[in-house]
């Protein structure tokens, strides 16, 4: 694209991102990670939650936790919101770097946040607290993300009814916010 002198998007800049971990070939990650990086500073304007959630995961995978945090802080300093996937991979990465207290950060981040844990987010804190070591903090999780599965299995048995019925069936996947505020997690806790 640089040699056509063509001008790269959030879109391609985005593929291209997935990929800098997945070719097997670490030697070439640095170099991947500077062109991304040389957009999100050249090209402000087209960078979005997609772009920086595929960023963030790069770190995560390579466990470079003070790229990841520059990342979040440029992400905050630009506007840009994070979802459940973004500190989904940001407790996957502190949970592989086996730190419960920024596990827990981030858990709670999300709550201030306002945004929906789902499923994967669950099992993405459920993970690194077994990573962590935090077995008492696992069990935690893992009954407030009952609810999760309990929303899925009702959610199938309406589904069948919702059939019968002939009317589409009903879905929510996710966690409100109000529902993880009456079940929070003691982050005030020592582990």
């Amino acid at each position: 694209m640089q040699r056509r002198s063509l001008r790269a998007d959030k879109y391609t800049v985005s593929i291209l991102t997935k990929g800098i971990t997945d070719r097997g070939d670490r030697r070439r990650t640095p170099r991947g990670v500077a062109l991304v990086e040389r957009f999100l500073r050249t090209q402000p304007e087209d960078v979005d939650e997609v772009l920086v959630n595929s960023l963030l995961d790069v770190f995560s995978r390579t466990g470079d936790l003070p790229r990841l945090e520059a990342t979040l802080r440029r992400m905050r300093e630009q506007g840009i919101h994070g979802s459940a996937v973004t500190y989904g991979t940001v407790v996957k990465a502190y949970g592989r770097a086996g730190n419960i207290g920024k596990v827990l950060e981030a858990w709670d981040e999300l709550s201030r946040e306002g945004l929906e844990a789902n499923a994967v987010t669950y099992g993405c804190m459920l993970d690194a607290c077994v990573k962590c070591g935090s077995l008492e903090k696992a069990l935690e999780v893992d009954a407030l993300g009952a609810t999760v599965g309990k929303i899925a299995t009702d959610d199938f048995a309406n589904h069948e009814g919702d059939a019968a019925a002939g009317t589409a069936p009903r879905s929510s996947h996710s966690v409100t916010a109000e529902d993880r505020k009456s079940t929070r997690l003691n982050s005030s806790h020592q582990y």
